[in-house]
């Protein structure tokens, strides 16, 4: 797979809430799965307005998150990173005190992350007097056989099962009009999903699924070998069909490292 063109980005150790641009994140050793992740300006952008976390948060446990700042409006750079932030950050705190064996709790502890995240993009458009959006996709990854899938807006998240692609996550869109974190009336989805030993999970912005069909993302992800791969293939694969909007995505591989 070709590499040259494409940046491969420094190495962090997760979870580094102040930088979310342009960085690859591996899970801690500790992790039955592996996920990688990648983004980068779009050719007619200015400024990357993406964001993206990949965090271990407990027993196992992976939180995985892309945020889409609104083009058309100001500062989506920075929507996208305090709705990743405050969202990872309510999400971790939430899940210490949970039990882990009760959906309902795990539930509303996601709901109140994504609500708080809408809070607070807002309060800083407030606080700014201009008018400030992202989208919002996030799968958290509890164990081997649940996981939940949150969104706002219209980054997706796919499953490759058994070599086949499936959308699991649900556009908003209102027209040419994208539901938005941070705006009124964009309530979350949040969607329980059962997990199977080498399930495929991909997060992306339309930067990615927009110019690749659904077959080219199911071969993309069906070829590569690893998350690592499969992300820098689809990064590369966008920009060659285009890659006019900013491209973010993460791929999450399940339970390939079990012991």
């Amino acid at each position: 797979m070709p590499r040259g063109n494409v940046p491969l980005a420094h190495h962090l150790s997760p979870p580094d809430l102040r930088s979310f641009h342009g960085s690859r994140l591996f899970p801690d050793s500790r992790s039955p799965h592996g996920a990688a992740g990648c983004s980068r300006k779009g050719f007619a952008r200015r400024n990357n307005q993406d964001s993206w976390c990949i965090d271990d948060v407990g027993e196992g446990a992976q939180l995985l998150t892309i945020a889409d700042g609104l083009g058309g409006l100001s500062h989506g750079d920075m929507a996208s990173r305090m709705a990743i932030a405050v969202m990872n950050s309510v999400c971790a705190a939430g899940l210490t005190i949970c039990d882990w064996q009760d959906d309902r709790q795990i539930e509303s502890v996601l709901a109140q992350a994504v609500q708080r995240a809408g809070e607070v993009v807002a309060r800083q458009a407030s606080k700014r007097e201009c008018r400030m959006g992202t989208t919002l996709c996030a799968a958290l990854v509890l164990d081997e056989t649940r996981a939940w899938i949150i969104n706002v807006g219209d980054s997706r998240c796919y499953l490759l099962r058994d070599g086949e692609v499936a959308q699991l996550s649900r556009d908003q869109t209102d027209g040419e009009r994208v539901h938005a974190l941070g705006s009124p009336h964009s309530p979350a989805v949040i969607d329980r999903l059962e997990m199977c030993p080498g399930d495929r999970l991909l997060l992306c912005t339309d930067g990615i699924w927009r110019p690749l069909s659904r077959r080219h993302l199911q071969t993309i992800l069906r070829s590569c070998e690893t998350a690592a791969i499969t992300s820098d293939a689809l990064m590369w694969e966008a920009l060659c069909a285009g890659g006019a909007d900013d491209l973010t995505c993460i791929v999450h591989d399940h339970c390939v490292h079990r012991r």
